[in-house]
């Protein structure tokens, strides 16, 4: 949990840009709500690094949904079938030249790393929330209800341990979590919640060690009024996301074909069409979050342009993040 070097930071005078996340559970959000306000008041930009946002793929999903020919609006979606849905699945052991990457102990234990949900699914919740409601002010308390949450334990042994990060015994802070000789690390979490009167579906889950070839994967989808929109990172598209666009049953081919042909032209795509859907191709390009970071810049350079709805929207994902570990506790 970073909240406190975020504080820290901004009593002494400091712009903040600090990797997520910055809160891990509930108790902590007056703290968060208290030094986003403390920012403003010094006109000092504080940002969460939030990478998925400078990745060409994702910014086109963005793209997409503003386009009313092409996507429509958000549906409502229900509580058994929200309308949108993002899933991250990660490996805990990872692999570098032939060689396991090795982690700290802590990052086993969720009251130092948070769960799953308060962690990578801080990406989740920034997404979900960026791509659908761009430019727009989120407020936790007007727009947000966390409406149910999960979690479930990945078993890991002593000798998982070792190879993950080097330990021989489980360490004292990890001990009272042991049972049969197996951690029980709650990092596998899911959440149901509405923005804005949207269902969103939040999943984000880890293994302990990926097959050969695999990567981390992602899947999210949208549905609106004229067309589901999908980025699919899966085995499939060899971990490289790829974005599908499938019509309503209810929209004029002819017509929608042709929205989406004139959004390709003049965003300068490659589309692909696949029996009723189409795949959008980007030309190549290089994601080095330099956009992002010249963004951040301005800001500094220039407080005033700095927008309000960046500390609201990012409280408000910190709520649902940590609401949905507090629910899925049971508190």
């Amino acid at each position: 949990m970073n909240i406190g070097y975020v504080e820290a930071a901004l009593r002494g005078g400091q712009h903040v840009y600090a990797d997520k996340p910055w809160i891990i559970d509930a108790e902590a959000f007056p703290r968060l709500e208290a030094a986003l306000k403390l920012a403003r008041s010094k006109h000092l930009v504080a940002m969460d690094w939030m990478p998925l946002r400078s990745d060409p793929r994702y910014r086109l999903v963005r793209e997409v949904l503003k386009r009313e020919a092409v996507f429509g609006e958000p549906v409502p979606g229900t509580a058994d079938q929200p309308s949108v849905r993002l899933e991250n699945l990660h490996a805990m052991l990872k692999y570098s030249g032939g060689v396991g990457q090795r982690r700290p102990a802590a990052f086993l234990d969720v009251r130092q790393q948070g769960e799953a949900i308060a962690d990578v699914g801080t990406h989740l919740a920034d997404i979900a929330q960026w791509t659908l409601f761009p430019g727009q002010e989120i407020s936790y308390r007007r727009d947000i209800r966390v409406l149910r949450a999960d979690h479930s334990a990945v078993a890991l042994t002593l000798d998982q341990l070792r190879r993950l990060t080097g330990e021989s015994d489980w360490p004292a802070f990890l001990k009272d979590k042991v049972t049969e000789g197996k951690l029980a690390d709650y990092t596998n979490g899911s959440c149901l919640y509405t923005i804005k009167g949207v269902h969103v579906s939040l999943k984000s889950a880890w293994q302990f060690e990926a097959a050969p070839g695999e990567q981390d994967s992602y899947f999210i989808s949208y549905l609106g009024s004229r067309a589901m929109v999908e980025l699919r990172a899966g085995a499939k598209e060899h971990f490289v996301p790829q974005i599908y666009l499938t019509p309503a049953a209810t929209e004029q081919a002819v017509i929608w074909e042709a929205s989406v042909k004139s959004m390709a032209h003049e965003l300068r795509l490659s589309i692909e069409k696949q029996g009723r859907a189409f795949h959008l191709i980007l030309p190549e390009s290089r994601d080095d979050g330099l956009e992002m970071f010249q963004e951040l810049l301005g800001f500094i350079r220039d407080w005033s342009t700095f927008p309000e709805s960046e500390n609201s929207n990012l409280l408000a994902k910190y709520y649902v993040t940590t609401t949905a570990v507090a629910l899925a506790n049971g508190r």
